[in-house]
Formats: structure tokens, C-alpha cells, sequence
């Protein structure tokens, strides 16, 4: 089939019970086996490697008071923050304010099932979520393409050396699998449960809302019937989930702007309003600046990786269908662009259309790029649990 007409063709798959599905069985138990053996890998480089204690000691790390143990290799830089939220909430004038509720509150409410031990909740809840984006994501892209492409996107994914953020007490499962699950359950006309994805994903991370672009272009484009409705429903289920958000952080620390400005702390000069002056933003991206290896503001490792998402963004235009293609150009751009391309490296992995451009374009040496991403994936992986910065 020529991949140029992809983006025009209709859903054709027959849809399947799940549960007898071989494909999602392969995917299902393949998530699983990756994901646990991430967390074998973090438990054996403890084994061997030292632990970074300047850099624990130098950021926010909680228990406030703990020093570092076996269990902290799971749980270094961004996950003391959720856990903390899980544990009290949000409060004035507090770092953790810059993350958002929904993760925390997931962890929190789901808590008891592990007697509220919310290291072990977050830990399954983030596996959970990656299982469940897998799976969408495998019937979504057979749904364009066939099974052989919709697996190795999957695996190209999962592969990608930031990927093991998936399966950590990290919001990146949570969204990646709303994203998915919004364009499954719209793709099958399953309303409720496509409008609630809307509704969460301003609630999981800032570029939630920016979700709303690619699956309004497709209402408006495909739907010329009943658009009004659905855009109308669609959009206001958005926006009530950034009212939301804005509504937790009002009472919580009686400024609703408050995790904006936690932000700053993180993400320098981090604004939408940088994506309409590119050449500045270029300029201090690329040319005003000393660059290093994989410093979280100044690393080549994020420039590196925004320039392939460029490159990948402007040779899938021809064959991604068109909605994916503007979910990867608006969220990739809005993710890199708005700041100074902090851990963009770990955002590509949200932009799930790269994978599938890149399993199509790569198709006859895709085990050979698996493969090197999987080694460089240990590696960060390792990094990582030392307290090393990773993205």
C-alpha cells in the first residue's frame, strides 16, 4: 500500500475482544517484561554503583530527613515530588506546586490498596498506565496501517533510550496513555470516554490542553454533520479540565497561578508567548550559548533530539494521518519551543507519531535502531538511579 494515501484512508479493522486478541497479548506481556526488567536494572546498578549524594542532597528530596537507600534509586529527581504531593498536598510558596494534580491524586486515592505505601502505588500505577497506553496505541495504528507496523511503533517506543520514565513515578505514563486512549475512543465513536480523557489531560501535565488542537482539526475536517456538537463538547471538556486545575490550586495556595510560578524555578524564560519570536528562542538555544553534554539547561542531548523531532515532523506530513501529525507538530513545538529545551529528550516520548513515522521510514533496519536504543536506554537507565541527570 502506498504510505502517501495513509492519511487519507479510514479505520477498516474489525474491531476485536481484546482479551483474544494475539497481538495485544504480544504487546500486553512484552510492557510488562520491559518495564520489570527496567526496575531489575536499577536494583543491580545499585549493586555496583555509587550514588550521586551531592545532587540528592542539592534538590528537593523527601522524606525530608531521609538519607539515601536501596529504594531511593527508584525515586530520584522528579518522583520525591509526586510522592510528596501524594503524601500532603499542594501548600503556598512550594516547589512541588510546579507539577501537576492528577498523578498525585491517582497515587493518593489508589494508596490503600498497598496498605498506603505510595513508593510501591506510584511504581504500579505507572506501570499500569504504560500497559494501558501500549495497547491503545497497537489499535490505533492498526487501525491505519497493519499489525506489523503498529508493533514495532510500539516497540520503537518502549525502546527509545528516555522510555524508562514509563513504568517510574512519573506523570509521562499517565498522559501518554489519556493521549492515546482520547484518539482510540475517538476514533470508535465512544464519546464519554474520549470526553473524559479531554476533561484529565489539562490535569496531568501543562501541554495537556494543547491535545485539544489535533482532535478539533479532525472533528472539524471529518465530521461535517454533527461538528458543532462534538467541537463544542470536546473543547469545553478541555477547558473544564484546565479550569479545574486552576480551581485545586486556588484553594490549595490561594493563588491560582501558583504552580506557574513554581515553574520558573525549573524551566527558565519558560512562556507560549517564545513560540512567536523563533529566532530569538533560536538564538539563545543554539548560538547564545556554551553548550554541554546533558546539563538540564544547557545539554546537546535535548538539542539533539529536538532537531530530530524537526526532521521527523517535516518528513511525516506525507503519510502520518493528518490529526497525529498536528498532535505531534503542536505538542512538540509547544514542549520544546516555549522554554530552553529542558529534558525535551524526555518529552519525544509522549509524541507517540514520531514512532510510528519512524518504524514506517526504518522498516528494514528497525531491530538494529531497537536494539541501539535499548542499550542506550540501560545506560540512561543506570544514570538515572545513581541521581545522575537524565531528562
Amino acid at each position: 500500500m502506498n504510505s502517501g494515501r495513509i492519511a487519507n484512508l479510514k479505520p477498516m479493522v474489525k474491531e476485536k475482544n481484546w482479551f483474544h486478541d494475539a497481538g495485544i497479548k504480544k504487546v500486553f506481556f512484552l510492557t510488562i517484561l520491559i518495564k520489570l526488567t527496567a526496575l531489575i536494572v536499577i536494583a543491580v546498578g545499585a549493586i555496583f554503583l555509587p550514588f550521586r549524594n551531592d545532587n540528592y542532597f542539592a534538590n528537593f528530596h523527601y522524606p525530608i530527613n531521609h538519607n539515601p537507600n536501596f529504594f531511593t534509586r527508584f525515586q530520584t529527581w522528579d518522583a520525591p515530588h509526586y510522592l510528596y504531593l501524594a503524601d500532603f498536598g499542594y501548600k503556598p510558596n512550594l516547589l512541588s506546586n510546579a507539577f501537576y494534580p492528577l498523578f498525585p491524586l491517582l497515587i493518593r486515592f489508589f494508596g490503600f490498596v498497598f496498605l498506603n505505601n505510595h513508593f510501591i502505588t506510584g511504581l504500579f500505577l505507572s506501570i499500569f498506565f504504560t500497559i494501558a497506553a501500549i495497547v491503545f496505541l497497537y489499535q490505533t495504528v492498526r487501525e491505519f496501517y497493519d499489525e506489523s507496523t503498529a508493533l514495532k511503533t510500539c516497540l520503537l517506543l518502549l525502546a527509545f533510550p528516555t522510555s524508562f520514565f514509563l513504568g517510574l513515578i512519573y506523570s509521562d505514563s499517565l498522559f501518554l496513555m489519556l493521549a492515546t486512549a482520547l484518539f482510540y475512543f475517538e476514533l470508535k465513536n465512544k464519546k464519554w470516554p474520549y470526553l473524559l480523557c479531554a476533561f484529565l489531560l489539562p490535569l496531568s501535565r501543562p501541554i495537556g490542553i494543547f491535545v485539544m488542537a489535533a482532535v478539533a482539526f479532525k472533528i472539524v475536517r471529518e465530521d461535517k454533520e454533527n461538528r458543532l456538537k462534538k467541537i463544542t463538547e470536546f473543547l469545553l471538556s478541555s477547558l473544564l479540565g484546565l479550569v479545574t486545575y486552576f480551581i485545586i490550586m486556588k484553594i490549595s495556595t490561594g493563588d491560582m497561578f501558583s504552580g506557574f510560578e513554581a515553574q520558573n524555578y525549573y524551566y527558565r524564560s519558560k512562556s507560549v508567548s517564545n513560540l512567536f519570536h523563533p529566532i530569538d528562542w533560536f538564538l539563545n538555544n543554539f548560538v547564545y550559548i556554551k553548550l554541554s553534554f546533558n546539563n538540564p539547561f544547557t545539554g546537546f542531548l535535548d538539542r539533539f533530539s529536538f532537531l530530530i523531532y524537526l526532521i521527523f515532523l517535516i518528513d511525516s506530513r506525507r503519510f502520518l494521518p493528518r490529526y497525529f501529525w498536528i498532535y505531534l507538530l503542536v505538542l512538540g513545538l509547544v514542549s520544546g519551543m516555549s522554554g530552553d529545551l529542558t529534558s525535551f529528550m524526555r518529552y519525544i516520548v509522549v509524541l507517540f507519531p514520531i514512532f510510528i513515522a519512524i518504524a514506517i521510514r526504518f522498516k528494514s533496519s528497525i531491530w538494529y535502531l531497537i536494539g541501539g536504543c535499548v542499550i542506550v536506554q540501560i545506560i540512561f537507565i543506570l544514570l538515572y538511579s545513581i541521581n545522575d541527570w537524565v531528562a
